[in-house]
C-alpha cells in the first residue's frame, strides 16, 4: 500500500499534487456511503512509517496486524517443510539450524536451503548434508569466505590474538550463565573482516545491565589483547568498529537508565530525541563507563594471558575453532578480579 498511499506532502509541486489527489481519491473510495459487508481489503506493508495515517485510521482500516520474523519453534517447522524438499542427508537437523539463525525471515531461511544445495553439487554429493547448511549460513551471517593468503602471516597472527580476545569473554560470560554460547572464531577473512568471532542466535526481547557490560567488554576485548600482547605501536584499524559498537551500547546502557551515577532525567528508546546538552551528558558517562570497563578487560587478559595466549596460538594453527571445542581449552572457568 506504501505504493500508492504515501504520506501526503504539499510542497507545490505539480506531481505532488497528482498524488495527493489520487491519496484523497483513495480516502473517499474507503469510506463511500454504504456499508458492503461482502467486501474485505487487506492492505500490506513493509514501511509502516511512510504509510498516510489517514489511510490507517479506525473506520478505515480497524485491524492491525505487525507480523514480525519467525521465532525459534516457528524457524524449526519452516526448516523442516523446506528440508523436506530436498535430499538431505540424515544428520540434517531442523531444530539446529533453528537455535543457529536468529533473526532469519522467511526469504532468508529458503536462501539458507538453496546456498546449502550449492555447497552440496560443489562436493558432488547426491545428498544434502548438516555440513553444507553450516556452510551457508556462515555465508550469509560472515559473508563470501576470501583466501587467507590475502593476508600476512603477521597479520593473521595479529588477528588470532585479536579475535581470542573476543572469543575468550564471550566464553568467560556464557559460562557464568550471562551470554549466549560461542558458535565459532575464525581467522579466515569473510567480507571485510580478517576475522570473526560470532555467538549463536537467540531470539531476544532485552537484555539487562549485567548483559550489556559483558557485551560491551567482549568488544573492548579484541583491541586490549592486541595491545597487552603486542603494544600500543601495534593496534590495527581492525579495532574501529569495535570502539565504535562499545560506545553505542554504552549510550544505550546510560539512556536506558542502567547507570546509577546518571539521573534517569534523560531515559529515552529513542537517543535522536535528546537535546544537544543531554547527548553532551550522555557522551561523558559513557567516557567514563567505557575507561572503567577497558580498565576490567586488562585486568581479566592479565590474569589469564597464558590460557589466552595458548588458546590464540591454536587458533592460528587451526584457523578455526568451533565454540565447544574453545570452552573445553578454557575450562575451569577463567578467574575474575
Amino acid at each position: 500500500i506504501d505504493a500508492i498511499g504515501k504520506r501526503r506532502e504539499d510542497n507545490g509541486g505539480g506531481g505532488t499534487s497528482e498524488y495527493n489527489s489520487t491519496i484523497n481519491q483513495l480516502l473517499v473510495e474507503l469510506d463511500g456511503f454504504e456499508t458492503n459487508g461482502k467486501v474485505l481489503i487487506v492492505l500490506a506493508t513493509n514501511l509502516l512509517d511512510r504509510v498516510d495515517p489517514a489511510l490507517i485510521r479506525s473506520g478505515r482500516v480497524d485491524r492491525h496486524i505487525k507480523i514480525d520474523n519467525p521465532r525459534v519453534h516457528d524457524r524449526a517447522v519452516l526448516l523442516e517443510h523446506l528440508i523436506n524438499k530436498i535430499p538431505a542427508a540424515h544428520d540434517v537437523s531442523s531444530d539446529l539450524l533453528s537455535r543457529g539463525t536468529s533473526g532469519f525471515s522467511r526469504a532468508d531461511l529458503t536462501t539458507l536451503v538453496n546456498e546449502a544445495k550449492f555447497y552440496a553439487v560443489r562436493d558432488n554429493s547426491l545428498m544434502i548434508y548438516q555440513k553444507h547448511f553450516e556452510l551457508a549460513k556462515d555465508r550469509m551471517l560472515l559473508g563470501i569466505e576470501q583466501d587467507k593468503n590475502i593476508s600476512s602471516r603477521k597479520e593473521l597472527f595479529n588477528t588470532a590474538y585479536h579475535e581470542m580476545g573476543h572469543a575468550f569473554f564471550i566464553c568467560m560470560y556464557n559460562n557464568i550463565g550471562i551470554l549466549d554460547p560461542l558458535y565459532k572464531v575464525t581467522i579466515l577473512p569473510r567480507g571485510n573482516a580478517l576475522g570473526v568471532a560470532i555467538r549463536e542466535g537467540v531470539d531476544k526481547v532485552s537484555r539487562n545491565k549485567i548483559q550489556t557490560e559483558a557485551d560491551i567488554l567482549v568488544c573492548l576485548a579484541g583491541r586490549a589483547c592486541e595491545v597487552f600482547y603486542f603494544g600500543e605501536e601495534n593496534v590495527t584499524s581492525g579495532c574501529s568498529s569495535d570502539l565504535t559498537q562499545a560506545r553505542r551500547l554504552a549510550e544505550h546502557y546510560i539512556v536506558y537508565g542502567m547507570d546509577n551515577n546518571f539521573g534517569i532525567s534523560t531515559v529515552t528508546n529513542d537517543y535522536y530525541t535528546l537535546s544537544e546538552k543531554e547527548k553532551l551528558s550522555v557522551a561523558q558517562q559513557a567516557d567514563i563507563l567505557l575507561n572503567h570497563l577497558n580498565k576490567k578487560v586488562f585486568e581479566i587478559i592479565k590474569e589469564n594471558q597464558i590460557l589466552i595466549k595458548t588458546c590464540a596460538e591454536e587458533l592460528f594453527k587451526r584457523d578455526t575453532l568451533l565454540g565447544y571445542e574453545l570452552m573445553d581449552m578454557i575450562y575451569p572457568k577463567p578467574k575474575l578480579p
